[in-house]
């Protein structure tokens, strides 16, 4: 008896740890970022969102008495963001997608990235409509919903040993879809950081 419940307490043990480390592991995987991104760069917007590693590779070559590294990452994509126009509206938005990072040996990165899921919100300021009795009547949270997928390509550079372990500067170009009979390119100037919790 004595034996069975030693043996079921250290099959518990084991599973708690195995439980633990995929928990790390996953936690290892992901970062979260936040950036200022302005729509045609002189309107103030924020960006908030989180990737997931799904697929990385090193690669190292021997120049002389230097060793290079690249690092390949593949990542998944979700983030939320928002914009100000003054003159016309306030613009909410929402991605998901892939984003491939390419490192170098001194930490300087290139990244492209296709969010082909996206939803855009726009709201107008007050705005009247004339009612089928000829009555002016107040429109209730005025704007418009679009698919808007997104491209973006960018730089940016690793920090070690830094909580904010990487800025990155974007260029985002996002289509509103359908915009009248036919779509509509929004473009963003992105500036932002990227941050690990489990990182110190």
């Amino acid at each position: 008896m004595r034996l069975l419940i030693c043996i079921v307490f250290t099959l518990c043990f084991i599973e708690m740890n195995a439980q633990n480390d995929s928990i790390l592991k996953f936690k290892d995987r992901l970062s979260y970022y936040s950036a200022y991104s302005g729509n045609n760069i002189f309107n103030p917007g924020l960006k908030f969102g989180l990737d997931y590693n799904i697929y990385s590779k090193i690669k190292q070559k021997n120049k002389g008495n230097k060793i290079k590294t690249r690092n390949h990452h593949l990542k998944m994509d979700g983030n939320l963001g928002f914009y100000w126009d003054p003159k016309s509206q306030i613009g909410v938005y929402t991605n998901y997608g892939l984003v491939y990072t390419k490192t170098h040996t001194k930490g300087f990165q290139y990244q492209i990235g296709l969010n082909p899921i996206g939803y855009y919100r726009s709201f107008l300021p007050e705005t009247y409509e004339v009612t089928d009795d000829w009555e002016v009547k107040k429109v209730t949270l005025p704007g418009r919903n679009y698919y808007a997928p997104t491209f973006l390509i960018g730089i940016g550079k690793t920090r070690k040993g830094k909580q904010l372990n990487s800025w990155f500067l974007n260029i985002n170009s996002m289509l509103l879809v359908p915009y009248n009979s036919r779509f509509m390119p929004l473009f963003y100037l992105e500036y932002g950081y990227r941050f690990n919790f489990q990182k110190r």
